[in-house]
């Protein structure tokens, strides 16, 4: 018996389509999980879970960092490999709202008038610390 008995062309070229098309949209989603979008009054975190809309003008103060222990969940939380959400508590930054990739190092840290922390990341660090250039631009407005 031989290989090409067992298997015609046709299936494992249907079998490697399956897995290629399988690690493409790994990959893709993975890497879109965040979305940060930038309006003129507000800057947009979202993810599949949870969204955070903070204007430009509640900022008290914001920083990138180095990613902190999660801590506990506190509510409307999830947690997986390929994204983190909702309030969280831990001891650096205490009661937290995150929208983040925990593949990243670094974080953005936003201090908010009414006393919210909210904490949010992207893909990689790279994306992270140019998503904070372009939040510094606004808020020099």
């Amino acid at each position: 018996m031989k290989f090409r008995d067992y298997f015609s062309i046709k299936h494992i070229l249907f079998a490697i389509g399956l897995v290629a098309l399988m690690l493409v949209f790994a990959f893709w989603q993975s890497g879109n999980v965040v979305k940060v979008t930038f309006y003129e009054e507000s800057v947009f975190v979202k993810a599949r879970r949870y969204a955070m809309d903070i204007h430009y003008e509640d900022i008290q103060s914001a920083e990138l960092t180095a990613m902190e222990e999660s801590g506990e969940e506190v509510s409307d939380s999830f947690d997986d490999d390929t994204v983190r959400t909702g309030v969280w508590k831990n001891e650096a930054w205490g009661e937290y709202t995150t929208c983040i990739d925990p593949d990243t190092d670094n974080c953005i840290l936003l201090k908010i008038e009414d006393g919210r922390t909210l904490v949010f990341s992207r893909k990689d660090d790279e994306t992270t610390e140019a998503l904070f250039e372009t939040l510094q631009t606004y808020l020099a407005k």
